[in-house]
């Protein structure tokens, strides 16, 4: 090429910011945005009662939690501030240890359905992590609340006709998570931990507050995400009631390919850089690995998938952070 593009400093500097505000800013954006339909359509379902409403509410959990998984590759900044208790596990309690909260999240919806507590936003700002967040969300939306729960729209419609507090649990679970939602925007891009700078300028200025080179954030993340995938064995795990795990899985697959190749908005692409610094061989076997997870993803092989995502987990091991001549380090990674 005429004017070839090479892995350095400069380059990177002219890519990051692209990554930041194409990639990582529209996942929180679109996120945000789910949460905000989602709560919408709830308080809907509740004023309507219909299986009509039902399957438009339980549509559009689903598409929060695909625009979840496509932003989870991302658990860095602001979803992951907090020593304690990270922002992350209020959304998802699974991403934490990979521990399936179904059973404790039925619990407490039983209890309170049986308590005379009011049901207010306060309320569910004061619950514990495992008791909040998409997973409390559908089991609220897609099954009864009976000791043996049943998941036919009929029966979920009349279980809410018959306790008017369900939906005082659906409208708090969604306010709160809409809430935390919009939060994790403001902070990505307006003020990230009281800095006076967001999250989005800092990132693309290349360095995070703890001295982190900002790529190097952003492929140990994605890699660290894939490991989670794998050891805990989150095809089959995750939503227990939804059964959606699988495309989900193949979210985040699109998530992380657009995130390589750029997108129509990025004009530097980590793909162009590694093919500019000459490993256009490693880039095919990258495109190669992702084409098999897509097939083990269509056909549902839990062992195949956990292959493949192993492949492309050492690409982002080794292959792309060589070829952009930057060094991760040691990666302690339990799934967690």
């Amino acid at each position: 090429p005429n004017n070839p593009v090479v892995a350095n400093e400069q380059t990177l500097e002219q890519a990051l910011p692209q990554l930041a505000e194409f990639s990582l800013l529209k996942s929180v954006n679109d996120f945000s945005d789910y949460a905000n339909t989602f709560t919408g359509n709830a308080n809907d379902f509740c004023s309507d009662q219909s299986v009509a409403s039902l399957n438009i509410l339980q549509d559009t959990w689903k598409e929060l939690y695909f625009s979840w998984y496509r932003l989870l590759p991302y658990n860095f900044g602001p979803l992951d501030n907090n020593i304690v208790f990270p922002e992350f596990t209020f959304f998802d309690s699974l991403r934490f240890r990979g521990t399936n909260s179904v059973a404790s999240v039925r619990d407490e919806i039983a209890r309170n359905l049986a308590s005379d507590e009011v049901l207010d936003l306060a309320f569910f700002q004061r619950e514990t992590f495992q008791n909040v967040g998409l997973l409390a969300l559908e089991v609220a939306v897609f099954e009864t609340s009976a000791d043996e729960p049943s998941r036919i729209a009929s029966d979920i419609v009349s279980d809410y006709q018959d306790n008017a507090r369900k939906c005082d649990i659906l409208l708090g679970l969604s306010t709160s998570l809409n809430i935390r939602s919009i939060e994790l925007q403001e902070q990505w891009s307006q003020n990230f931990n009281n800095s006076g700078r967001s999250f989005l300028e800092i990132f693309s200025g290349g360095t995070l507050d703890d001295g982190t080179e900002s790529i190097i954030e952003l492929l140990v993340s994605a890699q660290l995400f894939l490991d989670y995938v794998r050891l805990r064995n989150v095809a089959t795990v995750a939503t227990p009631v939804a059964d959606v795990a699988f495309e989900a899985i193949g979210h985040s697959i699109d998530e992380l390919e657009s995130l390589l190749q750029g997108t129509d908005q990025t004009s530097v692409s980590i793909f162009d850089l590694m093919i500019g610094s000459g490993n256009q061989v490693a880039v095919n076997t990258i495109n190669a690995n992702i084409t098999e997870i897509r097939t083990a993803i269509e056909s549902e092989s839990d062992s195949s998938l956990d292959i493949f995502l192993g492949f492309l987990d050492g690409n982002f091991k080794r292959e792309i952070p060589e070829s952009l001549g930057v060094t991760l380090g040691i990666v302690f990674a339990d799934g967690d």
